[in-house]
């Protein structure tokens, strides 16, 4: 993130792109079961709360807890 092109939010740049969504997966995960914690790495968990941020996410999370009952960002 510290050398996105551009400048930008995301891995790719400015905008959005699958290296984004495919990245989301492990940083949840690391997030949720490995013990990292956010003050040794600020801007990997900065990266995933701006995710959890979008409405793309939101929406897809929402259809998951319709067909599921719950969700859930660990295994």
């Amino acid at each position: 993130m510290a050398t996105s092109p551009d400048g930008g939010e995301f891995l790719c740049g400015k905008e959005l792109t699958g290296a984004d969504i495919m990245m989301s997966f492990p940083l949840e995960a690391a997030n949720g079961r490995s013990g990292v914690k956010q003050d040794k790495f600020p801007r990997a968990f900065a990266y995933v709360d701006k995710m959890y941020e979008r409405d793309a996410y939101k929406r897809a999370k929402q259809k998951i807890i319709e067909a599921e009952g719950e969700f859930k960002t660990t295994l």
